[in-house]
Formats: C-alpha cells, sequence, structure tokens
C-alpha cells in the first residue's frame, strides 16, 4: 500500500509539473501572439480601412518601384537563359542516339533556376511587400518550403555533377549513373530537406484572434518562435551548404588534376600517313606502319577528347563557383 500511496504522490508530482510547463508554454505563445499583432498595427496606416486588401509595407513605400524593376529584369533574365539552355540541351539530345548523363543534370539544373525565376522570385517579391498575409493559412506554411526546394535541388544537382565528372574521367571503365534518375533523386532529397519547415511557421488567424470581421481571410505568417530553430538552421546550414561545397570541391579538385596530367602526357602530333601502295591508303596491309599510324589516329582522338574535358570542367567550374558565392550570403543569414 506504501509503494503505492507513493507512486500516486510521484504521479501527482509530474502532473503539476507537466500542468505549470504547458502553461508556460501557452503564456509564451500568448506573449508572443500579442507581439505579432503589435508589430502588425504598428505597420499599418493610421488611415486604414480594408485590412482585406493587400497594404504596401511602409518602410518600402519609397524604394518599391526599384525593387519592382530589379525583381523583374531577374526573373525576365533569368527565365529567358534558362530557357534556352533547356532548348539547346534538347536539340542536342535529338541529334545524339545515346544520353550524355551530363546533359540530363544540367537540364535539372536549368529546370530548378526557371522555377526561381517563374515562380519563386515573384511570390517572393509579393511577400516583401505587402505587410498583411492576404495568401491563406495554407500558403503560409508551404511558402518556405517552396522557396527553399529549388535552392536545395540545385546544390544537389551540383554535387551529381561533380560525382558524374569524377566518375567519367577517373574511372572512366565504370557505367555513370543516369542522368533522367539522379534527377528525381535530388528532388525527393530536397523534398525531404523541407518536409520539417512548416513545423518552424506559425499562422495568426486574426478574424479569430480579434473577433472582428474586418480581419476575416487576413492574418499574420511568421516564424514560430515557440520552437527553437537555432540547432535546425545550423544543421541545415552544414548539411545544405558546408558538405555539399566540400564534396564538390574535393571531386573537381581531383578531376582538374587529372585532366592536368593527362594535357601533360599528350602525345606529339601524328606523322602523316605512308603514301599508298597499289592505289590503297597507307594503313592497308596490316604493317608495322600501319599500326603506327592507327595508333597516331587514336592519340589524336584522345588528345580532342582532353581538351573538350578541359573546356567542360571550365565551365562547370564557373557554375559551381557562381552558386557557391551567391548562395553563401543566404545560409549565414538563416
Amino acid at each position: 500500500m506504501n509503494a503505492v500511496h507513493y507512486g500516486g504522490h510521484g504521479h501527482g508530482g509530474h502532473g503539476k509539473q507537466a500542468a505549470a510547463a504547458a502553461a508556460a508554454a501557452a503564456a509564451g505563445t500568448e506573449q508572443q501572439n500579442a507581439q505579432l499583432l503589435y508589430e502588425f498595427l504598428k505597420g499599418l496606416r493610421n488611415d486604414t480601412i480594408d485590412f482585406k486588401k493587400p497594404h504596401l509595407r511602409l518602410s518600402l513605400e519609397h524604394v518599391y518601384p526599384a525593387c519592382v524593376a530589379l525583381y523583374l529584369l531577374l526573373s525576365v533574365v533569368g527565365a529567358v537563359s534558362n530557357a534556352a539552355v533547356l532548348l539547346a540541351l534538347a536539340r542536342r539530345r535529338r541529334r545524339r542516339q545515346a544520353a550524355d548523363p551530363l546533359h540530363g543534370l544540367l537540364a535539372n539544373l536549368a529546370a530548378s533556376d526557371l522555377v526561381k525565376c517563374v515562380f519563386v522570385l515573384p511570390v517572393s517579391l509579393a511577400v516583401l511587400l505587402i505587410h498583411n498575409w492576404v495568401f491563406g493559412a495554407t500558403f503560409c506554411y508551404l511558402l518556405p518550403m517552396l522557396q527553399d526546394m529549388p535552392l536545395h535541388v540545385t546544390t544537389l544537382t551540383l554535387v551529381m555533377i561533380a560525382v558524374d565528372r569524377h566518375r567519367k574521367i577517373l574511372h572512366p571503365m565504370r557505367k555513370r549513373f543516369s542522368g533522367g534518375v539522379c534527377s528525381f533523386f535530388v528532388w525527393l532529397a530536397a523534398l525531404l530537406v523541407v518536409m520539417p519547415y512548416p513545423i518552424y511557421t506559425t499562422y495568426l488567424d486574426l478574424g479569430s484572434l480579434l473577433k472582428n470581421d474586418r480581419f476575416d481571410g487576413v492574418g499574420i505568417c511568421a516564424v514560430n518562435l515557440a520552437h527553437d530553430m537555432q540547432e535546425y538552421t545550423r544543421g541545415l546550414f552544414i548539411a545544405m551548404y558546408v558538405v555539399p561545397v566540400a564534396i564538390i570541391t574535393f571531386l573537381h579538385i581531383n578531376v582538374s588534376r587529372e585532366l592536368k596530367s593527362q594535357a601533360e602526357i599528350r602525345p606529339l602530333p601524328p606523322p602523316p600517313p605512308p603514301p599508298a601502295i597499289n592505289g590503297h591508303g597507307g594503313c592497308v596491309g596490316g604493317g608495322v606502319q600501319c599500326r603506327e599510324c592507327c595508333s597516331a589516329a587514336a592519340n589524336a582522338g584522345l588528345e580532342i577528347d582532353v581538351t573538350t574535358e578541359q573546356q567542360t570542367q571550365k565551365y562547370v567550374l564557373m557554375t559551381t563557383a557562381a552558386n557557391a558565392l551567391c548562395l553563401c550570403p543566404l545560409a549565414l543569414l538563416r
């Protein structure tokens, strides 16, 4: 009986602690909601009547035309250039019977950038300019996922390009991965990365919170400060920026070294073919001179291949470096 008696006290103590923790969490949530509401109302004009219409942020009142122009220019140029890349890759694919995995990965890279230009940039501009959230609760939770998913696709695609280049140059006898299959798993991995985002997002329905019909359909979409995002954002920075950049750098250094060594041992230009014998070319008859001629021709083909691969490597390196530099401020400021 004593054991039961003491156990009951223990459960009662735990229950009180849980209730106290729940009360503290509720108080913290209410305080956070009050702060969000205060910041929202402070950002509105004093003569605001219709809260259901989009209202421009007061801090951007004088500079929003420049913001719209810059976003529009970036969206149009990016959409046109990436569409041109996709068209060029499609034409090259039609001219060749065998698909190059690199072309499939480059097409996936252009497709993700096209999504950014056509969808992410315009939506991000609207969210930047509009003070009151009029897009509903569902879009509030989906927006961070839709904004970051193409970014993760770009990063992971660049990793797969580095892996493909490393496999092609250093291990030419191994079978390369399909570009389409790699692209599918890249999008799947990016989706899995952004799945926890709604946990760190909060939406306040002002119509229900204030019990006022004037605020029906109007809400506040913000980061959920009740959850500790610091550990998650730190892990995201390491997993989706530091580690990919390190892997890409390591693989591309190895590829560049291998191409450089192949270029240094490149043979001299082949000698002219021997004169024709009995009206046939010099490579007819299977003699020593014929074998030397054919070997020189094969080396000439290898030389052209090394030169082409060096040019491709320069293009890939420039693309990767530009992406890493542009993404660095965003990754650091999360």
